[in-house]
This record gives structure tokens, C-alpha cells and sequence, in this order.
């Protein structure tokens, strides 16, 4: 039985900072919607929100006029209080991390059967964001091309550049969270980091912020077949590299030193089931890996629901259900993402050129 092929809006843009918010913001209906979501979730009224979202464009500003002037643009194009698009952009920031569990990978020579790099993840988020989620297509006046798969009015979540940079990543728990202290939100240092020249770069945009007290995963690769991964918390860094050629990560701590502070085992404990899965499940295609390969591992239902292909648990509160709500693998070299739109049991993996 043929799936789906379910294709997601494609947000074209191309400009200025100012020009390509104004140009996303006008194609992007959803952005009151998303909002509202995200509003409710956090518990907040209007006013709350908004000043919730006040307190973090001094550290927005001071990191990048740039993506200032974007989310301003966003903000007039969809004609839309300014601090609405920032708090958008903050949604982790505001203690949201419950709503978001990940499984990403990269791998390379020697793991893939051409050498080259494939990278990208399974991403897990409660339903309702299903219905959310865009495809971004920017050409900036300067600098690499971009093309993300985001949430409406979010400036950035995963994605592949010109250059050959690829950006995955993951929501962390530790015990320190102070999230609601300001600071630069993890949304604008990967949106910096997706608009960087080299990984080399892209991993100076992730250590240069003045984080906010979050915690979040951030695995980069180059087309050059370099993969660094970062467990950021709001004063540390932990670097990981590839073993034969990939890495798996999910929603835990592997840094030794950033162990302890980890609570993943209150929120998801099926964080440490998904990431030695995939990784089983990639040693055993090693040098054999490949675009197809990667379509089949990332349906794998192992530990279901709570799988690499996550479905939604009918025995827990519906506050709490998640999915995969879109499946990723990224080929720079080809400069295409390959997307399915929802589970990638029950959905085809479509094209999507840079």
C-alpha cells in the first residue's frame, strides 16, 4: 500500500535580514496560531508572554542585529506584535522542554557506502506543532543558502547550508535549568550556526552566546565529512566525536562530566533506549549506509510506542502525548533533505532542494 506523500509549505526569501523576515512573515499565516499554542502551554496570559519575550531581544540584539532585524521583519509581515514572533523563538526558554524529544545521527566515511555525509534526526513533538512545521528556503544577500525545516515564525531548528554545513540537535534536562533567566535562546544561536561558512564556524556561533539557562544538543557535520557534537548547557560545553564514522544521540547526557547533571530518567526515560537502538541498528548497515537505509532505520519501532518512530501513548495524559511529527536525512553534498511529514511509517520520504 502506497504512504502518503504529504509535502510541506516551502517558504521562499531571499534579501536582506529585514527583507527575508518581511517576506517569511507575510507567507506564514500560522504564526498567530503558534502563538496561542505555545502561550497556553506555558501557562500564560498575553501580557505575560509578551514580557516574557521583552526580556530576551536585548540578548537577541547583542548577539546579532542580524536575526534581529529578521524577527522584526517576521513580526511585519505577519503583521504581529514583535515580541509575539521573539517569544516563538524562546518556547524552550519558558520551561517548554516536555513538549520535544529527539533522535538525531551523522555519519560518514567509513560508515556510509559513498563516504559522503548523512546526517538528520527524527523529530518528536506533541501533535498539534505537526501541523506547524515549514520548510525555509533562504537566499541572503550575504552569506550561505539555507534551507531549514522550522516551526511558523521559528528562524531556526534543522538544516542544511551552500557551504555544507548540516545542524541537528536535541532538548537535554539537567538539573541546573534556569531557562527562565534571559539570555541569547537556543533558536538564535542555531539559526547563527546554520548560517555559517564552515562547522568550524558554525561551532564559535554555539560556544561565543551568552546562553540562556537551557539545555540543548547540537550535532554538526560537513560536506567534508567532519561531525562534532556539543552538549550545551548554559555555562559548559561537551564535545563528542563520531566512533567508525556516526554517532547517534537522543535526549541524555553522554559527556562524563555532565552526567550529573542529568534528569532525563523523570522526562524520558526512553531517551536511553532510542540512541543505543539507532546506533545498533547503524552498526549493523555499516559502510553500507546510505540515504535508503537511513528511511528503513528510522521507521524502527523498537520499545513502541516510545520508539526511534515515536507514536502517541493513549496511557498517558493527552498534556504529555508526543509523535514524530517529521523524519529527516540530510545530504549536502547533493544539497537536499529528504522529509517525511509525520511518522515515517505511515509517510513517504519527499525531495527537497536547497
Amino acid at each position: 500500500m502506497d504512504r502518503p506523500k504529504r509535502r510541506l509549505k516551502v517558504i521562499e526569501v531571499a534579501g536582506t535580514p529585514h527583507e527575508m523576515g518581511l517576506q517569511y512573515g507575510a507567507q506564514c499565516q500560522e504564526i498567530d496560531k503558534l502563538f496561542e499554542i505555545l502561550r497556553q502551554a506555558a501557562g500564560l496570559d498575553q501580557g505575560a508572554a509578551l514580557l516574557a519575550a521583552e526580556k530576551f531581544i536585548p540578548y537577541i540584539q547583542g548577539y546579532s542585529p542580524d536575526i534581529m532585524d529578521e524577527l522584526r521583519g517576521i513580526a511585519e509581515g505577519a503583521r504581529v506584535d514583535t515580541r509575539q514572533v521573539v517569544f516563538l523563538n524562546i518556547w524552550y526558554e519558558l520551561g517548554l522542554r516536555g513538549f520535544a524529544g529527539c533522535t538525531s545521527y551523522a555519519a560518514s566515511a567509513p560508515a556510509t557506502r559513498d563516504g559522503e555525509l548523512i546526517a538528520g534526526q527524527n523529530f518528536d513533538q506533541m501533535p498539534q506543532m505537526e501541523g506547524m512545521l515549514v520548510m525555509l528556503k533562504m537566499k541572503p544577500a550575504q552569506g550561505p543558502r539555507i534551507l531549514a525545516l522550522t516551526m511558523a515564525g521559528m528562524v531556526g531548528l534543522i538544516a542544511i547550508n551552500s557551504a555544507g554545513v548540516t545542524v541537528d540537535g536535541n532538548f537535554l534536562a539537567h538539573r541546573q535549568f534556569t531557562g527562565f533567566t534571559p539570555g541569547v535562546p537556543h533558536m538564535i544561536w542555531l539559526r547563527q550556526a546554520q548560517a555559517s561558512v564552515n562547522i568550524g564556524r558554525a561551532f564559535g556561533a554555539i560556544a561565543g552566546a551568552k546562553r540562556s539557562g537551557v539545555a540543548v544538543n547540537a550535532l554538526l557535520g560537513s560536506r567534508q565529512g567532519d561531525i562534532v557534537d556539543i552538549e550545551v548547557t548554559p555555562n559548559d560545553l561537551g564535545i563528542l566525536y563520531p566512533n567508525r564514522g556516526f554517532i547517534t544521540h537522543s535526549n541524555h547526557f553522554y559527556t562524563e562530566r555532565l552526567k550529573p547533571y542529568d534528569m532525563i530518567g523523570a522526562i524520558y526515560p526512553d531517551s536511553i533506549i532510542r540512541s543505543q537502538r539507532l546506533a545498533e541498528l547503524m552498526e549493523k548497515n555499516h559502510g553500507k549506509i546510505s540515504v535508503e537505509v537511513m528511511k528503513g532505520l528510522l521507521q524502527d519501532h523498537n520499545n513502541h510506542p516510545e520508539s526511534i518512530c515515536r507514536h502517541l501513548d493513549p496511557e498517558i495524559p493527552a498534556s504529555l502525548r508526543m509523535k514524530t511529527v517529521a523524519s529527516i536525512i540530510s545530504h549536502p553534498k547533493e544539497q537536499k533533505m529528504y522529509i517525511a511529514w509525520g511518522n515515517p511509517c505511515e509517510n513517504e520520504y519527499l525531495e527537497y532542494q536547497l
